[in-house]
């Protein structure tokens, strides 16, 4: 039997490469590694809006509007922007028929056909949309993640302050939480790397190398209290990840100078992307992730020492929220880009679109934009030059459906075209919150989307 053809994440793309419409839960999957894998076909979802969000919130009078949007965005760059975007989205609506994403597998549906009662009594309690149910079933934040491991295995409220305790106690974690690897091409549980090809639990590490060219499982047990196994991450071929506090750039120095010495890969990337969260409303509204002030993610970033990792001519990406002051941190005199030695080559626009093609708010909003924008830098090959931005600085629209509130569209094979070589490069995303083949993740949550139980099998 002819095995199915995996979906494509871009749905549309001009010949420019300017304009582009791309499925958000399938650019994550696809850049997995395994896209003829089954254990990758789907990740899980909410439901596509129909119909663009109502803005009841918007200032009545015209000097309110003006003082909110002098805070909120810069009003000649939003108009360039909205003119932008316009002229994209019918671009794609002319050349797209039907729904602008591709048919989804939803995370409440599966999830709930798995008989799990606990999760059926939340939605019950809180009913509406399957990121309620995600976010009680991932309630992560800026614990130890090993707490977070806790929760989701569904322990006992109450034995939660133990759990802290343990964990903030030396070497507590790796008495508490043990991992047994496997790989899915075979029934053997084995990985090339020495010391995984034991069949017994191991203990837990925060950094994870999967040398291997299929993916490979992290299966947790929780040997403490339930001594069953609790869950499974999916690790993709030759991904690594550390799992940590963002702050401690410490830990950030001692995995990458780990990595390149165990396994002989270098200690500078030729493409850095950072999604850092920024403080915004709706974030905080929801309690999706944490969120810091742009001051406390500045000082964050310069703490990482960046540009000792970043390799001649190399990409490096930050997403930014569309406050000016957040701009002018990254693009200003004494900013991060002058800071990294980088200048600006373009700005990606991503508009968060309806199943319909609408923006999600109007483009015409005061209180909330529709769209959030990736500046894109490029590194001197020289590394005596001063890095300048370009002439002219390339803008391209990427559309997509809105999926759950904190997944944006994985740009990888978008990024590759921009980098020396696209067949042999290497990678570092920070904040991250799924995992990339072949790339080195680094933040918080790296497995927030790689548990089991986001993916339909």
């Amino acid at each position: 039997m002819a095995s199915k053809q995996p979906l494509d994440p871009i749905l549309y793309r001009n010949a420019e490469g300017d304009v582009m419409l791309i499925d958000i839960p399938t650019s994550i999957a696809a850049a997995q590694g395994t896209k003829d894998h089954p254990a990758f076909s789907r990740l899980l979802s909410s439901k596509p809006h129909e119909v663009p969000f109502a803005t009841n919130n918007e200032p009545k009078s015209a000097d309110a509007k003006s003082k909110l949007a002098a805070n909120t965005v810069d009003a000649a760059l939003d108009e360039e922007y909205r003119s932008l975007i316009s002229r994209a989205l019918a671009e794609i609506n002319s050349n797209i028929q039907g729904d602008w994403c591709h048919p989804r597998e939803l995370f409440s549906e599966v999830q709930l056909k798995g008989g799990n009662r606990e999760l059926k009594k939340r939605e019950d309690d809180k009913p509406g949309t399957a990121q309620n149910i995600f976010d009680d079933a991932l309630p992560w934040s800026r614990e130890p993640i090993e707490k977070s491991m806790a929760r989701l295995a569904g322990l006992p409220q109450d034995l939660l302050p133990q759990l802290a305790e343990q964990c903030d106690s030396k070497h507590g974690d790796k008495k508490r939480f043990l991992v047994k690897y496997s790989c899915t091409e075979t029934a053997d549980e084995t990985n090339s790397e020495e010391g995984k090809e034991k069949k017994e639990y191991l203990p837990y590490e925060p950094l994870q190398y999967n040398l291997d060219d299929s993916i490979l499982r992290l299966t947790v047990l929780d040997n403490l209290i339930t001594g069953k196994p609790a869950y499974t991450f999916r690790i993709p071929p030759r991904a690594s990840f550390l799992s940590g506090d963002c702050s401690d750039a410490t830990s950030l120095r001692a995995a990458i100078r780990t990595v390149a010495q165990e396994y002989n890969t270098p200690r500078k990337f030729d493409l850095l992307i950072a999604d850092p969260p920024w403080t915004n409303h709706s974030a905080k509204r929801k309690r999706a992730y944490s969120t810091e002030s742009p001051a406390n993610i500045q000082q964050t970033l310069r703490q990482m020492d960046l540009d000792t990792y970043i390799a001649p001519q190399a990409v490096v990406g930050i997403w930014i929220t569309n406050k000016p002051a957040v701009r002018t941190m990254i693009l200003g005199p004494g900013g991060l880009f002058e800071n990294l030695n980088v200048g600006l080559i373009e700005e990606w626009i991503w508009v968060k679109t309806t199943a319909k093609g609408e923006p999600v708010f109007a483009l015409d909003s005061s209180w909330r934009k529709p769209y959030e924008v990736l500046l894109v830098a490029r590194a001197v090959a020289n590394p005596y030059a001063v890095a300048e931005p370009a002439t002219e600085v390339k803008r391209r629209v990427i559309a997509g459906v809105t999926d759950l509130h904190s997944r944006k569209p994985c740009l990888k094979n978008v990024l590759e075209s921009l980098v020396t070589d696209p067949n042999s490069y290497t990678a570092i995303e920070l904040f991250a919150r799924h995992l990339v083949s072949g790339w080195f993740s680094y933040g918080n949550e790296p497995l927030r989307f790689q548990w089991d139980g986001c993916w339909a099998d």
